[in-house]
């Protein structure tokens, strides 16, 4: 609270209504008070009274004036309002105010469009091209929108967005001038006014929803015009603002108008920002000189209007030197990095595209600027969304949600396709350099098995062009039910530790799975003389055999210490290399299942996949560059796992698959959506196409998520999406698909059993105890999903329930005594590391009373109880 308003606040209590309140340059205060408290006062003594409550606010006694009422009347001293009578229309108005301690006691007309004002406090840094841009994003979530050119001094809308009628040659200040000064009661906006001028907005030649209002043709009238204009007579009685706007409606009814605000503090700025705009966004480069001018502005609306600008930074440069640029300014701007989630700091990247542009919108720069529009429509979509939900069935729509199993080898070849969700990791699985996808179970590793070997044509479509030419076959995965399982491979170690190695079981295996994949193998082995090779293929391992049986696990024993046919096989790569790179043409051996076929625990899992991974290895090391691994692996068992050279299978040769946010977010979009009639509601409310849903941002996905369950929880600030995201990811930071499936079921479930009367919500079709019961419920299906993984902890599972959500390590270790791993003599750091590593616990930083905490996706599926302080 400043000086003014403390001593307004001051007097208001004391006086109520009886004074008239200024304050000049320095403090100064200028003071009437008219009050029957002053009866029977002398002057000084009046003085007195009133001159404590002057210095107590740290302002200086100027023109002191103290009524009796009949003291008043007797000299004819009247007040004027002790408030602000009406909107500030320029700076002036505004900083007078402010100075004199007073607020806005008036409020703007009813108005039935959405006014928002784009300001620059200086000129080049892209504010018409955001305003433009986002316009088109609005027209194409189905509003109709009016752009408005009030950059009067320098109007460029009439040259980006010209006319089909090259003749159209007024615009909003002709509309103006002949209201302040005609006083025209039938002038239209479009069209000819009886010969007296021509329209002044026009519809946008590439959408009709967009409608344009030029600021009108520099000419001599134009300036003659601008001129004579009087900013202070626009809000007469008669104001000719409002008497525009409802002509617009009128005649184009637009849901939103994009005013394009004058540059600086001038008296059109300070008409547009601090009169007009319901919202308001500032565009400014990423430098100090910018930001002292805004900081500026923003205060003045925070404190006028109630205002809360919305900054764009535009344009900011590539890479770490814009990174480093939007450091330096957010301090400048109030803005701080600890709430980064909270944070309407809107960044616009440079675009060469856009500099250049002749046409707009400009289509590769059009995802930048969905920030700015969907802020707006998460402000004004509201009401929206509840029309529309309200007027459709409820029950009927959430009856209609169904969701897929997300387990790889329960989707359904219909489903795959709408649901399979490609993650931002997707186009490092096309790399040659990467032979092996690392992920925790559960996280989606199996589903791209199955994209690539089963769904070929869908991964085409997603991978845009780079799957061509290349061959993908399936070397062991579940999509065959020819291969061997675990018992089988079990079968094949005892047989093969006489003189083989998996080294050589491998090789001949990838053999058995090229011949039976790729008819031109088969002729080239003939052609270079590899008859015995060829003759055991055809005779054991023919395409013709569906299932796997003993004699072909005999057979490949047998080869795996067979020197000879070992050397063939070896032959075998190099010349269907050779074939390959003739022809331009490529094969990727995909593995998949090796966590169940290889079982774990025993002696021999880490020399099993060793010898894979040596394959992979030594194929590469030999150039035989057309043949690529891809080994799909649990990420505990890869982390374990000891091989020679595994060094040289660093980041570039490996990828840990994990979900992020947005992500996750689309993929539950995915999943709502299997439901035609939710998916045409949400086109109704928010369209969304499938490139468009995988260029959606993070605000984008909230919006379009939010009539399933809510924008933001029932009295604070937080998104329900980042809550579902949240409880859905373990402490190292892995999310789960299939537990996102597992939560929307269940509170389909509770929803479909919950009254659907009066107190059923309006904007959404989750409420929010179905989506907590169906949190319950992916917990506890997570957490048995857990228990199968880590059957060694069982012991420790049955026991976590006495952990409270925060913890001291002193109460976890208590718990491990309790347990088998204790008394088999294996120590409780190492117990420690493991369940770290497995995501169920992480340490808490910066905190003196708790040392680790349990994630929330584990807490109702393991009945942990929770701790006051742990996230909700």
């Amino acid at each position: 609270m400043n000086h003014a308003e403390r001593l307004r606040k001051n007097l208001t209590k004391r006086y109520q209504h009886q004074f008239e309140l200024d304050i000049g340059e320095g403090g100064f205060v200028l003071l009437t008070i008219i009050s029957n408290e002053f009866q029977g006062y002398s002057r000084s003594q009046r003085l007195e009274q009133v001159e404590s409550l002057i210095l107590d606010a740290g302002l200086i006694p100027g023109i002191i004036e103290l009524y009796t009422s009949q003291e008043a009347n007797e000299e004819g001293i009247e007040l004027h309002a002790g408030g602000y009578e009406r909107v500030p229309a320029s700076w002036q108005d505004a900083v007078d105010m402010l100075s004199s301690g007073k607020k806005n006691a008036s409020k703007k007309y009813p108005h039935k469009i959405k006014r928002v004002v784009f300001y620059s406090y200086k000129g080049g840094v892209g504010r018409t091209t955001a305003l433009i841009h986002t316009a088109f994003q609005l027209i194409r979530a189905g509003k109709r929108v009016a752009v408005v050119d009030m950059d009067v001094e320098a109007p460029a809308l009439q040259t980006l967005l010209p006319p089909n009628d090259e003749h159209l040659n007024e615009g909003l200040i002709d509309y103006l001038w002949e209201r302040q000064t005609c006083l025209h009661k039938d002038i239209k906006l479009s069209g000819n006014d009886q010969g007296r001028r021509t329209g002044i907005v026009y519809p946008y030649k590439k959408d009709h929803n967009l409608f344009v209002v030029p600021a009108g043709k520099i000419s001599q009238r134009y300036i003659k015009r601008l001129a004579s204009l009087s900013v202070s007579q626009f809000f007469s009685k008669d104001d000719v603002w409002e008497q525009f706007e409802k002509d617009l409606w009128d005649q184009f009814q637009p849901d939103i108008i994009l005013v394009d605000a004058r540059t600086g503090l001038n008296e059109w700025g300070g008409l547009s920002l601090l009169r007009i705009a319901d919202e308001v966004f500032i565009v400014l480069y990423p430098n100090k000189q910018n930001t002292e001018g805004v900081v500026f502005i923003q205060n003045i609306l925070k404190i006028a209007n109630g205002i809360n600008a919305n900054i764009i930074l535009s344009p900011v440069p590539e890479g770490i030197i814009g990174a480093r640029m939007v450091e330096n300014v957010k301090p400048d701007l109030g803005f701080s990095s600890k709430d980064e989630e909270e944070i309407d700091l809107i960044q616009i990247p440079y675009h060469p595209s856009v500099a250049g542009a002749e046409e707009f919108p400009v289509e590769t720069a059009l995802p930048y600027y969905a920030a700015i529009a969907n802020k707006l429509l998460e402000i004004s979509g509201v009401k929206e969304t509840e029309n529309i939900i309200a007027k459709s069935n409820r029950l009927e729509l959430i009856d209609s949600l169904s969701f897929p199993e997300r387990d790889a080898a329960s989707i359904l070849d219909q489903d795959f396709d709408a649901i399979f969700q490609k993650t931002d990791d997707f186009d490092r699985c096309l790399d040659d350099a990467v032979w092996v996808i690392r992920g925790r179970k559960g996280t989606g590793k199996s589903t791209l098995y199955r994209l690539f070997t089963q769904h070929r044509e869908n991964a085409e479509k997603r991978s845009h062009g780079r799957l061509e030419n290349i061959n993908i076959v399936s070397a062991h995965g579940n999509s065959d039910t020819f291969r061997p399982t675990s018992d089988i491979f079990a079968d094949m170690q005892k047989k093969i530790k006489a003189g083989g190695d998996w080294l050589s079981l491998w090789r001949i295996y990838a053999i058995i799975r090229i011949y039976r994949s790729c008819p031109e193998f088969s002729e080239e082995m003939k052609n270079k003389k590899l008859n015995k090779l060829f003759l055991v293929l055809q005779n054991y391992f023919s395409d013709k055999e569906k299932y796997w049986n003993s004699k072909h696990t005999d057979k490949l024993s047998e080869m795996a210490i067979d020197s000879e046919i070992n050397g063939y096989c070896r032959d075998a790569f190099k010349y269907f290399n050779e074939f390959l790179l003739r022809h331009n043409k490529k094969i990727w051996l995909f593995y998949d299942d090796m966590d169940q076929d290889i079982r774990e625990g025993t002696e021999w899992q880490q020399d099993a996949l060793g010898g894979l991974m040596r394959l992979v290895y030594d194929t590469n090391n030999q150039d035989l560059f057309q043949i690529r691994f891809k080994i799909f692996l649990r990420e505990d068992i890869w982390s374990n796992l000891v091989f020679t050279n595994k060094s040289h299978f660093g980041d570039a040769r490996t990828l840990l698959l994990k979900w992020n946010k947005n992500d996750f977010l689309r993929l539950a979009y995915r999943l709502v959506v299997s439901s035609k009639k939710v998916e045409n509601v949400l086109n109704r409310i928010h369209p969304m196409t499938e490139s468009n849903l995988d260029q959606a941002d993070e605000e984008t996905l909230r919006l379009i998520l939010s009539p399933i369950w809510g924008l933001k929880q029932k009295g604070k600030n937080a998104y329900i999406a980042q809550w579902v995201y949240n409880r859905m990811t373990d402490s190292s930071n892995n999310t789960y698909p299939r537990s996102l499936t597992i939560l929307l079921k269940k509170a389909r479930e509770v929803e479909l059993k919950s009254q659907q009367g009066k107190n059923a919500p309006a904007d959404r079709l989750l409420r929010w105890n179905a989506m907590t019961e169906g949190l319950a419920e992916a917990s506890k299906e997570r957490c048995d999903s857990i228990k199968n993984e880590y059957q060694e902890l069982n012991d420790f599972f049955s026991n976590i329930g006495e952990l409270y959500s925060l913890f001291k390590l002193n109460e976890l270790e208590n718990i491990w005594k309790k347990t088998s791993l204790a008394q088999s003599g294996s120590s409780f750091d190492s117990f420690l590391k493991k369940i770290e590593s497995i995501g169920l616990i992480s340490k808490k930083k910066y905190n003196e009373k708790y040392d680790y905490a349990v994630a929330s996706l584990y807490i109702e599926g393991f009945g942990v109880q929770r701790k006051q302080g742990q996230r909700k």
